[in-house]
This record gives C-alpha cells, sequence and structure tokens, in this order.
C-alpha cells in the first residue's frame, strides 16, 4: 500500500500538494484554530437546533447572517475568516494543514469552501 502512495504522489505531486498549505508558524497555527474554533461553535448551535429541537435545516442552517438565529456565532466566523483572508491571501482557494497544539489533532480548513460561504461578505 505504501508502495502505490508513494507512486500515486510521484504521478500527480502539483494536484496533490499545489492546493495545501501546511503551517508551522506558531501565529498562524493559533489564528487557524481559532477559525477552527468558531465553526466548530456555528456548527455545534446548528447541529443541536436539527438533533436536539428537531427543527428542519432551513429553520436552523446560516447560510447568510440575515437568516441565521446564531448571530454571535456567524459573526464571529465572519470575523475572523475575514481578518484571515485580508492577512494571509495566499491560503485562497488552497486547503491550510496544521497541527493543532490544544487538541493534537490534524486540522484541515477548506478555505475554499470558506471562501464561496463568507468571502463577499468581507469588507
Amino acid at each position: 500500500m505504501k508502495k502505490l502512495a508513494f507512486i500515486f504522489l510521484l504521478l500527480y505531486p502539483t494536484q496533490v500538494f499545489a492546493s495545501s498549505v501546511i503551517l508551522d508558524n506558531k501565529a498562524q497555527i493559533l489564528r487557524a484554530a481559532d477559525l477552527h474554533e468558531a465553526i466548530g461553535a456555528l456548527s455545534g448551535k446548528v447541529t443541536d437546533c436539527v438533533e436536539k429541537d428537531k427543527k428542519p435545516i432551513e429553520e436552523c442552517g446560516c447560510f447568510s447572517l440575515e437568516t441565521c438565529q446564531f448571530k454571535t456565532e456567524y459573526e464571529q466566523v465572519l470575523k475572523l475568516y475575514c481578518a484571515i483572508r485580508t492577512d494571509f491571501p495566499e491560503w485562497q482557494s488552497k486547503t491550510v494543514n496544521y497541527q493543532d497544539e490544544r487538541s493534537g489533532y490534524s486540522i484541515a480548513l477548506g478555505m475554499i469552501g470558506l471562501e464561496k460561504m463568507f468571502g463577499t461578505q468581507c469588507n
């Protein structure tokens, strides 16, 4: 299996690595981790609304600030995302990978998805 993965990397190195950024700078990792935590908080609220409160996703989902009932959490994600977008334009349309020291997990943030959801709302 390792040999097959190695061959894959040899054949497709630009597709595998061109769309990723691997963070090793502690300040950048903390910024990415803050965004990840904010996304988790918003996601948790939406999940609770659907699963515990038994409401439809249309009622619980946060597709825009105007329709989101969890405005504080949505605004936090938006604020952090827009700041990262401004400070790290090289992250756009990439997957940002880092080792989160707080949780010990390897995290991957799909910036292209965040851009689709929040990009037009950044000033």
